[in-house]
């Protein structure tokens, strides 16, 4: 189904929206076909009503369908004020929800039994949690990260959990995942499992894949200086409660870059798709971008390049962390000194932003500065450092 589309003219506001649900029974027999359905990551309360005949008077669970004949069930849903929007509230904040047909016949085949009805939601008043326009500077103090994070590398926000972030150190350390609050905190630690870790660079929250509404963690073992690596891979686990002492399996997803070897350390993962872009660390510009298509299938991954980043001015090299905004219309990117943002609002896939020239953010001095993550309501942006040193927050200019 495309997404559907609410503006919402005021922040209490809520809308009604009605669509069309197409059943269809495969079957050479009648058979009852029940429709249900959830609301997904969507606020408690977006799915209103499941009709299974459109047609007939009322709201019913269910239909008869005869042998291989279809019918339209009725979906209506209430739009709400999305806890973020994006810049302006010019590009929505996405959710979906889960609408599923079933039957007392035995299926053949599941796979088109249900389906996420993707809700797209702006607000046009930018007070309701819009992305920054501009950023704030100078940047404030956060905190700092707790000794076991003495080369901290990558940081993102937790979609599971308010207020928690994910990071992880740089190579020669353990294989660990760590839950940090904004100021630094340590939260919980995780033993990770599954893999011999190399040299991890980057880590991104996104949805597991397109058709779930489930929450992943990705980290980029990617790191290669000496770019004599025929093959690097991403680890995928699901994004866990906080329980303590939990070790964590994770998915090996390989990948090859074409021609060769490349060094990175930016991971770069589209939300609400689950889908995966690496940066390259190179002296010439911000770095080469590359898609990763095929992650998880027999022999592994490609990474396909779609954009050149840069050169900016003053010119600036050796990418070290990038972050997509939640709502997928901006990148931020930085380097040892600076913070540049790519922007495109209204963007739907992540090659739209990719597209746009760096523009210059607020950053503040760090010692080895290696790790970035939007704010997880969007509105404003930490940097980390490799050695310690004290996390700044850049929030939305006044």
């Amino acid at each position: 189904m495309r997404p559907l589309r609410a503006t919402l003219e005021a922040p209490g506001e809520t809308r009604a929206i009605e669509t069309a649900l197409r059943l269809r029974n495969a079957a050479d027999t009648p058979v009852v076909v029940t429709v249900s359905g959830d609301d997904g990551d969507c606020p408690a309360g977006t799915l209103a009503t499941l009709d299974a005949d459109r047609a007939a008077p009322g709201v019913q669970a269910s239909v008869t369908l005869g042998a291989r004949r279809s019918t339209r069930a009725r979906l209506a849903i209430t739009a709400r004020p999305p806890p973020w929007s994006t810049a302006g509230g010019k590009s929505p904040a996405r959710c979906a929800l889960r609408v599923r047909a079933s039957a007392p016949a035995i299926d053949a085949d599941t796979s088109n039994d249900e389906v996420l009805v993707t809700l797209d939601t702006a607000v046009l008043d930018a007070d309701t949690g819009a992305g920054c326009a501009s950023y704030a500077s100078p940047a404030t103090a956060a905190g700092s990260p707790p000794p076991v994070l003495g080369e901290l590398s990558g940081l993102a926000a937790s979609r599971r959990h308010r207020g928690v972030y994910w990071a992880h150190n740089d190579s020669g350390n353990a294989f660990e995942l760590y839950a940090l609050a904004a100021d630094g905190t340590l939260l919980e630690t995780f033993a990770l499992t599954g893999a011999t870790a190399v040299d991890i660079e980057d880590v991104a929250v996104a949805r597991c894949g397109p058709a779930t509404t489930a929450w992943c963690v990705y980290l980029a073992d990617v790191g290669d200086n000496l770019a004599v690596r025929s093959q690097v891979a991403i680890y995928r686990l699901p994004e866990p409660d906080l329980t303590p002492g939990q070790t964590l399996g994770v998915d090996v997803l390989p990948f090859t870059y074409p021609g060769g070897p490349r060094d990175a350390e930016s991971l770069v993962a589209e939300t609400l798709s689950g889908r995966l872009f690496v940066i390259s660390k190179i002296l010439t510009t911000l770095g080469e971008v590359f898609r990763l298509d095929g992650l998880g299938s027999p022999g592994g991954g490609t990474a396909t390049s779609i954009a050149t980043l840069g050169p900016t001015s003053p010119a600036d090299v050796w990418l070290t962390a990038a972050d997509a905004h939640p709502g997928g219309e901006s990148v931020l990117l930085r380097s040892y000194t600076r913070v540049w943002e790519l922007r495109a609002p209204g963007a739907l896939l992540l090659e739209e932003v990719f597209a746009q020239p760096p523009l210059p953010a607020v950053a503040a001095p760090q010692p080895r500065g290696e790790a970035l993550a939007f704010a997880q309501d969007g509105l404003g942006y930490l940097i980390g450092s490799e050695q310690l040193a004290t996390t700044w927050r850049i929030g939305c200019a006044p």
